[in-house]
């Protein structure tokens, strides 16, 4: 059996008996193959019904057949299959001929090309296939030796099968003149500075070259722009290619703006939960009670968060929610109200006050996404859907202990 896709016993309950699921990478690669199989499953003896559940899962029904039986003819038919000559595959070594004729200079090995440039710099042009939609992808770049390989792309398109002219128009209007643009990494270099390009490879290019005060400038860029779980490998390149030391925070992961605002909301806590506390004229004694309560005057007086906190100067940026939230927040598909925000910083620290009580060990710290959180464990983006929940219009049934929840949750997550 290929290790990249499996037939195993369908759930209880389920109207087939058997799922046949490929591994992604293998669904893609060989999309004929995958579509062809749902035939020829379908015809053999003991089989009643195929279906596609989704592009790489087929659902099985065939009472009373053995997986094992299932498995041995799937992998006969595939590993003849996988061995045959596809109309596709002449089609891919056609344009690969027709590139070759247009790329003088190009070393051609099946589907790439290659021109070595120099010691440091060689162009490449891939091509590949998209069988589920039928297209020719072509790739162009770099391939740089500084001194472990690197990879810069500058072009990628996708044309139709045979279709010769458009393959035609992209390389020689695309492809050369970009590769061309570029015979050097002293000319990669070159257009990063003219397009104040702030990338790692950017400053691996500039310490390949010695030019370390200038990389240590873009590395530290890179370092305060990315989450923490990626600054490892910042941290990690940095000292590899002698750089000097990045400014972090106590907290190497962290940058030192995260770690003070990080700081002061842990020292503001009592005040915010003070001011919720008058705000929504609840006694917030940290008992589940007072979630319960607490989420209700969410649901039901919704305008007095809203007038109440119009003038408010949340503390919080948009990395503290998460990665996710924060692309949410960033593409308008989010409300970042100072309103909202400011309820979403007051709930989270009574929240967070509730939690602690019971989790002792833990501490106020950045997930590793960024999102603020206890114990390694985002919350912040958690209290900001709920809130969204609240406040939507119109307003559908919610479960009335549904903060209670998020707290019980919270406490069982940063136990473990």
């Amino acid at each position: 059996m290929d290790d990249r896709w499996s037939v195993t016993e369908a759930g209880p309950g389920a109207d087939e008996t058997h799922v046949l699921a490929f591994d992604e990478i293998l669904a893609s690669d060989r999309a004929d193959l995958v579509a062809e199989v749902a035939g020829v499953v379908a015809a053999w003896p003991g089989v009643t019904a195929v279906e596609s559940a989704d592009w790489d899962v087929l659902l099985i029904t065939a009472p009373g057949v053995p997986v094992a039986r299932l498995t041995a003819a799937v992998d006969r038919w595939w590993s003849r299959a996988i061995g045959e000559r596809r109309p596709w595959m002449d089609a891919m070594d056609r344009a690969a001929e027709t590139v070759a004729g247009l790329a003088p200079g190009h070393r051609r090995d099946g589907w790439e090309l290659t021109r070595v440039r120099d010691a440091e710099l060689t162009q490449v042009i891939t091509l590949d296939q998209d069988l589920r939609r039928e297209s020719v992808l072509i790739r162009a770049g770099l391939r740089l030796s500084l001194p472990e390989r690197e990879d810069f792309t500058v072009a990628h398109e996708a044309i139709g099968f045979g279709d010769d002219a458009a393959l035609g128009a992209i390389i020689t209007g695309q492809v050369l003149p970009a590769l061309e643009a570029l015979p050097s990494v002293d000319a990669l270099l070159d257009r990063f500075r003219r397009q104040r390009d702030e990338s790692l490879l950017h400053a691996h290019v500039l310490a390949s070259r010695g030019r370390l005060g200038e990389a240590r400038e873009i590395y530290q860029r890179v370092f305060e722009r990315c989450q923490p779980r990626q600054r490892p490998h910042v941290l990690r390149l940095v000292a590899e290619f002698g750089v000097p030391p990045l400014s972090t925070g106590t907290h190497p992961h962290l940058t030192v703006g995260e770690e003070a605002v990080l700081a002061a909301w842990q020292a503001g806590t009592a005040e915010r939960i003070s001011r919720l506390r008058e705000l929504s004229g609840l006694r917030l004694g940290g008992t589940r009670r007072s979630l319960d309560q607490l989420w209700g005057r969410l649901r039901d007086s919704p305008e007095l968060f809203r007038d109440a906190l119009a003038g408010a100067a949340p503390a919080l940026p948009a990395s503290f929610y998460g990665a996710h939230t924060r692309h949410d927040i960033e593409a308008g598909r989010a409300p970042f109200d100072p309103w909202h925000r400011e309820t979403v910083e007051l709930l989270t620290a009574y929240l967070g006050r509730f939690v602690l009580g019971r989790a002792r060990d833990a501490r106020w710290d950045l997930a590793a996404d960024g999102e603020l959180g206890l114990a390694g464990h985002g919350l912040l983006s958690r209290v900001f859907a709920l809130t969204r929940a609240a406040f939507a219009a119109p307003r559908e049934p919610l479960h009335p202990r549904r903060l209670r929840r998020l707290a019980n949750d919270t406490i069982l997550r940063v136990r473990r």
